[in-house]
């Protein structure tokens, strides 16, 4: 068994090392621009820009929206209590992602910051020699540059950003609250190869990078970084408990970059007050279903009329009516398939819109026939609506 083991173990290696081809370089360091602190949030921001448009592959067209943001709350809100949100990011992503929901707490009488974490917005290769510890500091200093201009301090999160927000409201005694949409609080089966991987490849999948917002291409620092954050996180809060307010939404399927039983357990564990909110597939397994225990509140996510299959890791974060990827975006994520075969070419082509499946890629859901990986979020307009609640109750 442990010499079978052995070889599969040697055989993804050498899996990794055919894919990454040329790219077995060495891990030359890649100044990102983050690593230093910055005067003060405009200074940050105007170092963010010129980082952008310096390394950034994706044309000038998309800086806008890939930088750092800062919406202020709406003029009806002066006079009250001043509150402040960080929204962190997930992993390979950028600030455009977080915009919709920082637009919406904007909207309600928040200060909301999204920022740009060291290694992303560019090129892949700049997340090649990042430290989880680098993200924490950049974390840090914003919550620090936010506690300027605010008396409360909220921070929310997706994927990476989710833990980093956990780790930062234990460490912060300023934060009044946490937000976590897929949180990467533990990753799957592989989490345990990345190390060993990481001495001889850099990336996992190199693919074209045709996406506006995000890296489509994988490395292997990204993973193991948030799993080393992931499993020391894990470790403080068995000894100390996260006693903020925490609202969570998590998907029940979301088992290709994340172990979502784990996951809650650590939640439900971890956090002394928590609500969480789990989204279902169509064929959530009923004995799977009862690992998440606690008080969370189960929600049905596929839809048979839109050929949803359910939820996936990318999606809660973003309303249908995103322009790039929602319900009528631009974007057709098919990374799934190999880019020069006849299934990459369908699933890329307009013609499939309104035909083909969506949600999250398994192996389940592949064996099912072509599909794309759901980037919004079809239950999007009751989410905002637990928030308020989530905030009124948590008062």
């Amino acid at each position: 068994m442990i010499k079978k083991m052995f070889q599969v173990f040697i055989l993804i290696i050498l899996f990794l090392n055919f894919n990454s081809c040329s790219n077995l370089s060495s891990h030359k360091k890649v100044q990102d621009g983050n690593k230093t602190y910055y005067k003060d949030y405009k200074s940050y921001t105007k170092k963010m820009r010129e980082l952008i448009i310096k390394r950034n592959i994706r044309g000038k067209n998309v800086v806008n929206e890939i930088m750092p943001f800062d919406f202020q709350p709406k003029k009806e809100c002066s006079g009250r209590k001043k509150k402040g949100i960080i929204l962190i990011h997930g992993l390979w992503n950028t600030p455009y992602s977080m915009r919709p929901l920082g637009k919406f707490f904007s909207q309600n009488c928040f200060r909301a910051r999204g920022i740009l974490l060291n290694g992303h917005g560019t090129k892949i290769e700049d997340n090649f020699n990042v430290d989880y510890k680098d993200w924490m500091g950049l974390v840090s200093w914003n919550i620090e540059e936010l506690k300027k201009e605010v008396d409360e301090v909220y921070l929310l999160g997706s994927s990476l950003g989710g833990v980093l927000s956990v780790r930062m409201a234990i460490e912060k005694k300023i934060i009044k609250g946490v937000f976590l949409f897929s949180p990467a609080l533990a990753l799957p089966w592989y989490s345990f190869m990345l190390s060993p991987s990481s001495l001889f490849v850099d990336y996992m999948k190199k693919r074209k990078e045709d996406d506006f917002y995000s890296y489509r291409s994988a490395d292997v620092n990204g993973p193991l970084q948030t799993h080393r954050l992931a499993k020391e996180t894990e470790d403080i809060l068995k000894k100390r408990p996260l006693e903020v307010p925490v609202l969570s939404f998590l998907f029940a399927g979301d088992r290709r970059t994340l172990d979502p039983k784990k996951v809650h357990k650590i939640m439900v564990k971890g956090f002394k007050n928590l609500n969480s909110f789990v989204y279902l597939e169509k064929d959530t397994d009923l004995v799977y279903l009862k690992e998440f225990d606690g008080q969370s509140k189960k929600i049905k996510s596929y839809n048979l009329k839109e050929k949803i299959y359910g939820q996936s890791h990318l999606s809660l974060i973003t309303p249908p009516n995103d322009p790039y990827y929602g319900k009528r975006g631009i974007y057709r994520d098919c990374e799934h398939y190999l880019e020069k075969s006849k299934d990459f070419k369908a699933c890329k082509s307009e013609s499939y819109d309104g035909a083909v499946w969506s949600g999250e890629v398994t192996k389940k859901n592949l064996k099912k026939g072509l599909m794309r990986r759901l980037r919004y979020n079809p239950l999007w307009q009751s989410m905002p609506e637990e928030i308020k609640k989530h905030l009124s109750n948590s008062r």
